[in-house]
């Protein structure tokens, strides 16, 4: 995996994680 497909997937996944995932 590239490091550029790493922070992609990493944004999308705190993306779609976030809406019910309260810091």
């Amino acid at each position: 995996m590239n490091l550029k497909a790493e922070k992609l997937t990493a944004r999308a996944y705190c993306n779609m994680h976030g809406l019910w995932r309260s810091p």
